[in-house]
């Protein structure tokens, strides 16, 4: 299983090249989402309604569920919840600051065991266990 963060679900959306040929090298039933992907992902259709307009809202939702249809959606649940809130707050200690969905969804690549997590933003997720491939 491979855990794509929803930066690579907009890249995909948007149509970037070099992660379209990274992706092809992989089996679609392979990828999967965290289900905060799906919040955050509205976040952005929500902005593109106001800012942009029902069309290109219309269209740009269109393009997320076809690929959403391919793939899997991982539930948030209490044990994911606790180590997202204690990298969180391990983080925090340590200066640094790990926005709620980045620990969510590095929470769930680590307690779901994904293989691996593919991400634009890397520096989001190092403090978990879990293998990073950047795009």
């Amino acid at each position: 299983m491979i855990l794509l963060d929803t930066c690579t679900v907009i890249d995909i959306q948007r149509g970037k090249l070099g992660l379209k040929e990274l992706l092809s090298s992989l089996e679609p039933s392979d990828f999967c989402i965290s289900a905060i992907t799906i919040e955050e992902l509205n976040v952005g259709l929500g902005y593109t309604s106001e800012k942009l307009g029902d069309s290109i809202y219309l269209a740009q939702k269109k393009k997320i569920e076809d690929i959403l249809l391919d793939l899997t959606i991982l539930p948030i649940s209490i044990p994911i919840l606790e180590r997202a809130g204690h990298v969180k707050g391990v983080a925090k200690a340590q200066g640094i600051i790990v926005e709620t969905p980045e620990a969510i969804i590095g929470a769930t690549a680590e307690l779901d065991r994904a293989e691996k997590l593919i991400t634009r933003n890397p520096e989001h997720f190092k403090l978990f266990g879990i293998p990073l491939e950047s795009t």
